[in-house]
C-alpha cells in the first residue's frame, strides 16, 4: 500500500471550496486511485497549509497511473494557477 499526502497553501482561501470538489471528483473515475480523502487544516498557526490529500495505491506503479490519468491532470492544472505553496509525501511505510 502506498500512501500519497498533498498539502496545499491557496493564494485566495475562497478557492478552498472548489479545490475540495475538484480532488473529490477524482474518486471513482482516475486510475490507480484506491482510496482519497481530503480536509480543510482546523491549525491557523503560522506554518499550517490549508488544505490536505491523503490518498491510497496498490504500488508505487498505481501512484503513477493516477499521476499521469488526464482528470487527475486537469486537476492539478486547475490548482497550481490558484497554489501558493504546496507539500508532497509518498511512503509505503506508515506501519
Amino acid at each position: 500500500m502506498v500512501t500519497h499526502v498533498v498539502m496545499w497553501r491557496f493564494n485566495d482561501p475562497a478557492d478552498i471550496d472548489e479545490a475540495v470538489q475538484q480532488l473529490r471528483g477524482m474518486v471513482g473515475i482516475v486510475a490507480g486511485l484506491r482510496s482519497l480523502r481530503v480536509g480543510r487544516n482546523r491549525n491557523s498557526g503560522a506554518s499550517a497549509f490549508e488544505l490536505v490529500l491523503v490518498s491510497e495505491h496498490d504500488s508505487f506503479e498505481d501512484l503513477a497511473a493516477y499521476s499521469a490519468d488526464p482528470v487527475h491532470q486537469e486537476v492539478v492544472a486547475w490548482m497550481s494557477e490558484r497554489v501558493a505553496d504546496r507539500a508532497v509525501v509518498d511512503t509505503d511505510d506508515l506501519g
